[in-house]
């Protein structure tokens, strides 16, 4: 996931460490919805949703022989070289 980052946006008046984090829900087809990306920068978020959106389909969760829905959380650190 770490290499479909664009690293050029940490360019834009980074002076230090910043977090983002993240939560999206996988369907019970396997499916992202749900994304909400927060971070302390609109173009942080958006990079982290344009990120989360390319993943690929994911083998649902299952509880008792049904497919549900999963709610997953990330955290990210973004960091001015």
């Amino acid at each position: 996931m770490n290499d479909n980052f664009n690293k050029e946006i940490v360019d834009f008046n980074l002076v230090s460490t910043y977090k983002v984090e993240a939560q999206f829900i996988i369907d019970a087809n396997g499916l992202i919805t749900e994304i909400m990306a927060i971070a302390e920068h609109p173009e942080l978020e958006a990079e982290l949703q344009r990120v989360i959106e390319m993943l690929p389909h994911f083998i649902p969760g299952e509880q008792n022989s049904e497919k549900v829905r999963v709610l997953y959380a990330l955290r990210f650190r973004f960091e001015k070289n």
